[in-house]
């Protein structure tokens, strides 16, 4: 029995769900796998589209770009437009950044932004920020769900 929940927990924490298997008992014991069980948030491995709030709180950084720069700077360079349909603007290279549903410009205004103002950050592709927000994302969308008040 204590091997199958060893197993289960190590199976699950490299799925990329982080759970506390250390409250089950399960990583305080040695054997193959107790390693894994006892991964910490940080090993494993991310949404690539989305950044958690903790991960922005951990981090301690001090403005969202150097946060996104960090943890997924892939967010941050422009898509070959030619992938969705040739059509270009003069924004063709730039990633445009929404705070909820408000478009506020590139990526540069997250050199603005303190992190504690964002409660979370998501990455939208080109297709997906073109459905979401509409036209003119040729090249994603970085968009800042802001921090809820408590």
């Amino acid at each position: 029995m204590f091997r199958l929940v060893l197993r289960h927990c190590a199976v699950i924490a490299t799925a990329g769900v982080a759970l506390a298997c250390a409250s089950s008992g399960a990583s305080g014991a040695g054997g193959a796998g107790s390693g894994a069980a006892s991964a910490s948030v940080s090993q494993v491995r991310r949404d690539r589209a989305t950044i958690s709030g903790p991960e922005l709180r951990d981090l301690q950084a001090s403005n969202l770009f150097e946060v996104v720069q960090r943890l997924h700077p892939e967010w941050l360079s422009g898509h070959n437009a030619a992938a969705i349909g040739g059509k270009t603007t003069n924004l063709a290279n730039e990633v445009q950044v929404y705070i909820d549903t408000q478009r506020t410009g590139t990526t540069d205004i997250l050199k603005q932004l303190a992190p504690n103002v964002a409660g979370s950050l998501r990455y939208y592709s080109a297709s997906e920020a073109q459905a979401r927000f509409g036209n003119g994302n040729l090249n994603g969308v970085i968009q800042i769900v802001t921090a809820t008040k408590p």
